[in-house]
């Protein structure tokens, strides 16, 4: 590990960066910030307010742990909204990164004009060490002809052929973005490594004291079992089909939380189902730091649709999960949980909780999981090297 301080720019203008929350852009930096170094966020002008994504004003101000935050607006403005936004050319970009000279910069997501210009800073001081990093796969991205094409097998792909030559290592996040990078940029597998969306682990006193604290607040006992479900609710989540294979269980034990914000698709059917089962409770949107809690009460994390950062939270928090099979989860689930396809399958993982102590097998299993390849830590010391 380098002892020197250094200064890491951390380029997020395709991530809605949002004080607060526990994604990988907020974590990364604060532990960059905690091992001493100077760090630099450079966002673009969107976030999540209570849930909903947000237009801000620029600003350049210091965040309560000592990190700058500068969020600036895209230029091009002659262009309609929806193209501009696709390019992410921010013209005070170039200027911010002279001015701040960074030693290590990671770049957020692999797209947008940004990548010009921090590839040309690394040409400019070839001793910057520059990364980018990777969220996109074929479930979240490139989905229509504009956008394989146009906007990666295309621009993007420009972008990347344009730097390639400046760029230490891409990250990706799973084995779905790395195929994705292989189709649509053609980057070579010893370009890449494995850098997955982390967590903190929670040691067990902290976990213990978070339970307690949170299930005497909601009037629960050890005798209840807990599940929890999370984030931005939808029909791609499945949030409804996790409600009703809840309320076909018949334990009075059980308990279902629900942790984040209805999307108009399911809100109505959502409310509707949660009035006839006083064992399931809507608890809104929460901060990071509360979703922690919230989790470290509970006594497993359900994500049978759509994928989520959350996933790798609630495993640092010691929690058995139930999750849908996307390629990107088999890293993670060894042991420690159920995959489901089907509401039946389901139902099925779910009643397979009435068993306390196979639960316990469970918890130490996630936490195996967590200590080996999802440290924060262990990965905020790769980019110091």
């Amino acid at each position: 590990m380098n002892n020197k301080k250094l200064r890491i720019a951390h380029i997020c203008q395709a991530a809605s960066y949002t004080e607060g929350m526990l994604y990988q852009d907020n974590v990364l930096p604060d532990l960059n910030r905690v091992d001493g170094h100077e760090v630099l966020i450079v966002a673009d002008c969107t976030c999540y307010v209570n849930g909903k994504l947000t237009t801000v004003p620029e600003e350049d101000k210091n965040l309560e742990n000592g990190i700058r935050l500068v969020r600036l607006e895209f230029g091009l403005k002659f262009l309609p909204n929806i193209i501009r936004n696709k390019i992410r050319y921010a013209p005070k970009l170039k200027k911010l990164l002279e001015a701040f000279q960074p030693d290590v910069i990671l770049y957020h997501s692999l797209v947008g004009a940004g990548l010009l210009t921090v590839g040309d800073y690394k040409k400019k001081y070839p001793k910057t060490r520059l990364y980018l990093d990777s969220h996109a796969d074929f479930n979240n991205s490139g989905s229509s002809f504009f956008s394989r094409w146009l906007q990666y097998k295309i621009f993007n792909r420009f972008l990347w052929v344009s730097i390639s030559g400046s760029v230490e290592k891409v990250f990706y996040l799973s084995s779905e973005c790395r195929d994705f990078l292989r189709e649509m940029y053609k980057i070579e597998e010893s370009r890449m490594e494995f850098f997955p969306l982390g967590g903190f682990v929670q040691d067990e006193e902290k976990r213990r004291s978070a339970r307690s604290r949170v299930r005497q607040k909601h009037s629960l006992s050890e005798d209840n079992i807990v599940f929890i479900h999370t984030g931005k609710m939808n029909k791609l989540k499945r949030t409804l089909d996790v409600i009703n294979s809840f309320s076909t269980m018949p334990y009075e034990n059980y308990r279902l939380w629900l942790v984040g914000t209805f999307e108009d698709d399911i809100a109505q059917d959502a409310n509707r189902l949660i009035s006839k089962d006083q064992r399931i409770k809507y608890l809104g949107w929460k901060s990071g730091e509360e979703l922690i809690d919230f989790l470290s009460a509970s006594d497993c994390y359900l994500q049978p649709g759509s994928q989520s950062a959350t996933l790798q939270t609630a495993i640092c928090c010691g929690l058995p999960v139930i999750v849908y099979p996307h390629a990107s989860h088999f890293a993670y689930i060894k042991n420690n949980g159920f995959f489901v396809k089907t509401s039946k399958e389901l139902s099925e993982a779910l009643s397979c909780f009435k068993n306390i102590e196979k639960n316990s097998e469970l918890e130490k299993a996630s936490l195996e999981v967590a200590n080996n390849i999802l440290d924060y830590r262990k990965l905020a010391n790769r980019l110091y090297w």
